[in-house]
């Protein structure tokens, strides 16, 4: 053996403790790629959970204002039942089965005007009204010509539709009517503005000429209550069911539709003039507008 072959070393292969070589090595570790779908799921769970907050949010704000609400109803009706006078009277009370009637009177209302009158008309009217006190400042004088005329014969029925003070009001109509003074004591009390006490009633009467001890004692005493209250239960059977409500000769005028209160008031008074030209009644109705 040459001294050559003596300097060359052995080709020796990698043992178990050696390298890999290059061909026989692993693959580089990788991170594994993170599936979206369960970071689609959380945002979906959040986004749940967060709309569910919103409408138990809502919820809560709803019943929170609408007890509020109550609250404030429930007080409301309270501080009103606390500054009504204890004694005013309920308006849906059945009158007892005897009661007084005031004089010129009867169970059905206050007639004023002649018998032979060719337009009988009734009027409904609750003091308490708004549309009724308009109605009677545009009629009130034309009521009190065609009454004079000898055209109309007019029955006031004051009844109570609204509150207790109406029936206060009804009764001091009565206390009127002992004096031959209701067409002045309606127009007096309709230039007031209602919840008119009795106290009131009585200065309202001494404003329609009416300054007499006996008939402050009647309004004070509402000695005619119960004919006020039998008066509401008659004009139930008769059919009425708000204020004003005016019938001629038995027949109720309906307003017509989108009409207005002239519009009504035309109406009544072509009724009236009806009236007065099927009798062949001498006394013919004055058609002038009150003013």
């Amino acid at each position: 053996m040459s001294q050559r072959d003596k300097k060359k070393k052995p080709h020796t292969s990698s043992g178990a403790g050696g390298k890999q070589s290059s061909a026989g090595s692993a693959p580089p570790k990788q991170t594994p790629r993170r599936s979206r779908e369960p970071r689609m799921v959380d945002q979906q769970r959040i986004a749940a959970h967060r709309s569910t907050q919103r409408r138990r949010s809502v919820t809560y704000r709803s019943l929170l204002g609408a007890g509020i609400l109550l609250i404030a109803a429930v007080v409301g009706w309270v501080v009103y039942r606390t500054l009504q006078p204890s004694d005013l009277p309920d308006r849906t009370a059945r009158p007892a089965t005897h009661y007084a009637i005031p004089h010129g009177a009867t169970r059905e209302g206050v007639t004023i005007g002649q018998d032979n009158a060719p337009a009988k008309v009734d009027l409904y009217v609750d003091f308490e009204c708004p549309h009724c006190r308009d109605f009677e400042r545009a009629v009130g004088n034309y009521f009190a010509q065609q009454v004079q005329s000898g055209s109309v014969k007019l029955t006031y029925h004051p009844i109570s539709i609204l509150n207790g003070y109406s029936v206060w009001a009804a009764a001091a109509a009565g206390c009127a009517s002992d004096k031959d003074a209701l067409p002045r004591f309606t127009t007096e009390v309709f230039k007031q503005n209602g919840r008119l006490t009795r106290d009131d009633l009585v200065k309202v009467g001494k404003l329609s000429g009416l300054d007499s001890p006996e008939f402050a004692t009647c309004v004070r005493k509402s000695t005619y209550q119960d004919w006020a209250l039998g008066l509401t239960n008659a004009s139930d059977k008769a059919g009425v069911t708000g204020t004003p409500t005016v019938a001629v000769n038995g027949k109720q005028l309906l307003p017509k539709p989108r009409s207005s209160m002239e519009d009504f008031i035309e109406q009544l008074k072509h009724a009236i003039a009806d009236a007065a030209a099927n009798s062949g009644s001498s006394a013919a109705p004055t058609h002038d507008a009150a003013k």
